[in-house]
């Protein structure tokens, strides 16, 4: 006669135990992911919310639309403060573009980047915001404005008329 086993032995155990630390660690990873693919989401929508405010200032001051075009190596600064005293609108442009660029290291990483840029001839124009996310392997094309730059950050571009 067969004795009946009551129990369970100890590689079942080990094995039930090596099964549940392999889902664990599945999930601790897709948890991981999902938070590294929520933070570039943010980034993207804080970056876009950037753009957009700049593109509203450039509209509300469309007069000087000229002293907004810059490269994204021409970060301006100003001495005036536009809000406590009249400015022309050069001036405000400056003061819209400083305060701008301040803002951007506040919402994104530091190493934030933006520029404006006119298509020739047309009232289009090119708002970038581009910052550096070592995760992402996209490149950020630039190329119509600057021959042969070609940029591997994270962008967004958004392009409007006056």
């Amino acid at each position: 006669m067969m004795r009946q086993q009551r129990g369970v032995t100890m590689i079942e155990v080990l094995i039930a135990i090596l099964i549940f630390g392999v889902g664990v660690l599945g999930v601790a990873g897709l948890n991981l992911s999902g938070q590294q693919t929520n933070q570039k989401a943010y980034q993207s929508l804080l970056a876009t919310w950037k753009a957009q405010e700049l593109v509203e200032t450039i509209r509300a001051n469309s007069g000087n639309v000229a002293s907004y075009l810059n490269t994204y190596t021409s970060i301006p600064t100003t001495s005036d403060d536009c809000i406590a005293s009249a400015c022309n609108g050069t001036e405000i442009a400056t003061y819209d573009l400083a305060t701008w660029f301040s803002s951007l290291g506040d919402s994104l990483p530091s190493n934030t980047l933006g520029a404006v840029y006119a298509a020739s001839g047309t009232d289009d124009y090119v708002v970038y915001v581009i910052w550096d996310n070592r995760d992402d392997n996209q490149s950020c094309e630039i190329a119509e404005h600057t021959p042969s730059t070609t940029l591997l950050l994270t962008c967004v571009r958004m392009e409007f008329s006056l």
